[in-house]
């Protein structure tokens, strides 16, 4: 199922629009700074209820307005997010909700945007949030775990921050181990599917196979137990603790090479979209569900062939396609490929009819 409709009132620079997209490719153009970007962001709000471009949620809403209102359609659900200086309202089908998690089920997204190197070149936390998408939405024991194992980790942080007796602190362990180790199975068995879809897209667009290590955020040759066990002291000193699923991390290597080292940033950068299309194809294939595809500036760093190549490819997964491009030349789009165009300008958005 794709997005049909989206409805926006006082998005950063959008103060009203209404907009119906195509189930199928979707392009939105302007000037540098005429607000592309911003419809791409509110689709990934309306999934995630936070956006990819700020922590600080108020510069979303519009200058000298009071809140924001993202609105959308997908099929006969109604998703929508009301932010205010006061909070936060979420709705399904007009039903208040809490759970933020809701949203993103119902509104599976994947983004590519010129900061996505990030996934490659920072900590590790990108890179757990890239495996746990793909875990989330297969897995519906994996949310509960997770909130468990981030719980009782923050209870285990506070004894040690208090400096409490070793039995008292050691009390979390065994809560700590059964979540954690029980993530920990979902996360390799998720990685072990994803593996072969991440090999298909990376031969496809960079023409070599990529290996992706697990570390599960201890020593490889002890158990997670054993791990929390021998850390007790180094953790008491720290004030948190130092070992388990929270500090796990991906390896990507080719060749023997770390990624980050053998490949060239235009690579890098193709290699991010194989990632992502992997988990496009990976939900896909599970659950057979749709996902929406952001693509924040397609053209920067790719050539005119590699252009070509990644649209091909991204039509290929069957996700819903959203792209933005300050020159629709640079696409190449072929008439034989169903698509809309919207013209953003100053804050206004409208659709170009073909």
């Amino acid at each position: 199922m794709s997005l049909n409709k989206l409805g926006l009132r006082y998005f950063r620079n959008i103060e009203a629009a209404e907009l119906i997209f195509s189930d199928n490719f979707n392009i939105i153009y302007g000037d540098n700074g005429a607000g592309k970007t911003n419809i791409l962001e509110s689709i990934y709000y309306l999934s995630l209820a936070r956006s990819f471009r700020t922590t600080q949620p108020r510069k979303l809403i519009q200058l000298n307005q009071d809140y924001l209102q993202v609105v959308g359609t997908k099929e006969s659900v109604v998703l929508g997010i009301q932010k205010s200086v006061s909070g936060v309202q979420i709705k399904i089908n007009g039903e208040r909700i809490k759970q933020a998690s809701r949203l993103t089920t119902l509104l599976p997204v994947q983004l590519i945007h010129p900061q996505s190197h990030e996934l490659l070149e920072q900590g590790p936390k990108q890179r757990r949030q890239f495996l746990d998408w793909g875990v989330f939405h297969v897995e519906p024991t994996f949310l509960p775990l997770w909130h468990d194992y981030s719980h009782t980790l923050k209870q285990r942080n506070a004894a040690l921050r208090q400096r409490q007796a070793n039995d008292y602190i050691q009390l979390w362990d065994a809560r700590l181990i059964d979540s954690g180790e029980k993530m920990t199975e979902l996360r390799l068995a998720g990685l072990k599917k994803l593996q072969s879809h991440i090999d298909r897209y990376s031969l496809a667009l960079i023409g070599q196979k990529i290996e992706v290590a697990y570390r599960p955020g201890w020593a490889r040759e002890q158990d997670f137990a054993n791990a929390l066990n021998n850390s007790l002291d180094q953790d008491k000193h720290y004030g948190f603790t130092r070992v388990g699923p929270h500090r796990a991390d991906l390896v990507f290597t080719c060749k023997s090479n770390r990624v980050q080292d053998y490949l060239s940033r235009g690579q890098q950068k193709l290699l991010i979209c194989a990632l992502r299309f992997a988990q496009i194809k990976f939900l896909k294939e599970e659950k057979n569900e749709d996902v929406i595809l952001l693509i924040d500036d397609l053209a920067a760093e790719l050539d005119k062939q590699h252009r070509m190549k990644l649209i091909e490819i991204a039509l290929e997964t069957g996700a819903q396609i959203f792209v933005t491009t300050n020159q629709l030349n640079l696409l190449g789009m072929k008439n034989s490929i169903e698509h809309k165009v919207f013209h953003v300008e100053h804050g206004q958005v409208t659709e170009v009819v073909q």
